[in-house]
């Protein structure tokens, strides 16, 4: 098991570029020495000393200080394979202050060479593939959009008019699932295992997440005041978690990549009816209601709320690692329209500046793919670099398992999570000016109805939708 997880793992950590050395001020084309590989592109050996820069937005593993072994040891053999073939790698942050959905676009209008290669969240990528500021990728001889190690759902996300813009290694990362007070659950007198073992026997459904929420919530000083919730979030979050734990989106795609409005599915309804429902039944923390004060984080980390539906990410924050009770981690309950159990996919990607000619394009995606392939068949991993077989069962825990003191969520949740197919795929953040954050504060404060406030928004939905279309070249 930990096999197959280490090499997809590893994948995505070379991509991200764990650590960075210096970086030089010159980019100069390779001089290096080739093969030729029969195809239409050369194979280089000997990249002549070229400085080879990811560019992006924030500074994790920047600093050469490692959290564990496995790190140094994927760090060590990045700077390996660059010596090997004469590269210069290094990441940088290109983002002091600013945005960078504006900052990149105007890098690589203005000619400048100092990034190889720019990463790319899902929403970051529209305005430089719309003017025509990235190597559409299947252009490139270097490129194999079949070798298994690239993640094939973000090769569809980062897809536009047939072109490929960018990619990143295999591999899920486990994001949207449900947080739980294990100490909240337990007074109520519930196993504080029990979503575990819901979510083992397929039963982890809104039914159940509602039973339990019924009887968490009270009001334990008998002021009138609610002190215990069932469910809390940020409003945009719990909105997102309800639609994709029943397998709607807000944004989906149709057969030719064009973005098309997905709140008008039936499904996406029954998710914000649900949502409501349970804040009129007094079971989720909104602010201002029923007693409830200050911001949802908060109430978690004290221990005045069962249920947190957030991406993982968040368990590395002072939220969850302050957090005054125990607490787990599972998929969010699936809804009435939904299969079984669901995560929503996010994809990531790094994609190649147009300021390079398609000859240095091509030099840059080999040694991008280099301190990607840490084995020699991307994903099944074949153990044919020395020492990586010595991490096989300490990894896992290695990379996420040092937040997380629930030996149960690592083995059960985040594993399934990296590895399977059970993902919702929502566009929603690839529209500029698409603000779904707009739709559930009136949703839950019981303004106005679910089907009203969806009638309500829906017009602003589909112009930043259809702008969308328009830049991309979609009719």
């Amino acid at each position: 098991m930990y096999k197959r997880l280490l090499a997809a793992l590893l994948a995505v950590m070379l991509c991200l570029g764990l650590a960075a050395c210096d970086n030089g001020d010159d980019q100069p084309e390779s001089t290096g020495s080739s093969e030729n590989t029969g195809g239409s592109v050369e194979k280089y050996t000997d990249f002549g000393g070229y400085d080879f820069v990811l560019g992006a937005w924030y500074d994790e593993f920047l600093e050469q200080t490692f959290p564990s072994s496995w790190h140094e040891f994927a760090h060590e053999y990045q700077q390996n394979v660059a010596k090997e073939y004469n590269f210069n790698y290094s990441r940088v942050n290109i983002v002091e202050d600013g945005d960078y959905t504006q900052m990149v676009p105007a890098k690589i209008m203005a000619g400048d060479k100092d990034v190889s290669m720019y990463y790319f969240f899902e929403g970051y990528i529209v305005p430089c593939v719309s003017q025509n500021l990235l190597w559409d990728l299947t252009e490139l001889d270097s490129f194999d959009p079949e070798d298994p190690k690239w993640d094939k759902i973000g090769m569809e996300t980062f897809t536009f008019n047939g072109g490929v813009y960018a990619v990143e290694a295999a591999a899920r990362t486990p994001l949207m699932g449900m947080f739980y007070n294990k100490r909240l659950l337990e007074e109520a007198g519930f196993d504080p295992d029990l979503p575990y073992d819901l979510q083992a026997s397929g039963e982890w459904t809104w039914a159940k997440l509602e039973e339990m929420m019924r009887v968490i919530t009270r009001d334990t000083n008998k002021d009138g005041l609610t002190d215990i919730w069932g469910m809390a979030s940020t409003y945009g979050n719990l909105a997102l978690s309800a639609v994709w734990s029943n397998e709607a989106a807000f944004v989906k795609r149709d057969e030719t990549g064009k973005f098309i409005d997905g709140t008008t599915d039936a499904a996406f309804l029954e998710s914000m009816e649900w949502l409501q429902k349970l804040s009129r039944d007094g079971m989720l923390f909104v602010y201002n209601k029923g007693g409830a004060q200050g911001n949802s984080f908060d109430a978690f980390q004290k221990g005045t709320v069962a249920f947190y539906p957030y991406n993982f990410w968040l368990s590395k924050e002072p939220t969850m690692v302050n957090c005054v009770d125990e607490w787990g981690f599972v998929y969010m309950p699936y809804g009435p329209s939904a299969g079984g159990v669901t995560m929503n996919a996010q994809s990531y990607g790094f994609g190649i500046p147009k300021t390079y000619s398609k000859e240095e394009a091509e030099k840059i995606f080999q040694m991008f793919d280099l301190i990607t392939d840490l084995t020699v068949n991307g994903v099944d991993n074949d153990w044919s670099v020395e020492g990586a077989d010595e991490y096989q069962d300490t990894f896992w825990m290695d990379h996420i398992g040092n937040t997380v003191n629930d030996g149960r969520a690592v083995t059960e949740t985040l594993y399934d999570m990296m590895f399977s197919d059970k993902v919702t795929l929502d566009y929603v953040r690839m529209i500029p000016g698409y603000n779904y954050t707009h739709l559930p504060t009136d949703i839950l404060t019981l303004t106005t109805s679910a089907a009203e406030k969806i009638q309500q928004m829906r017009p602003m939905f589909q112009a930043a939708i259809d702008s969308a279309n328009r830049l991309l070249g979609y009719e």
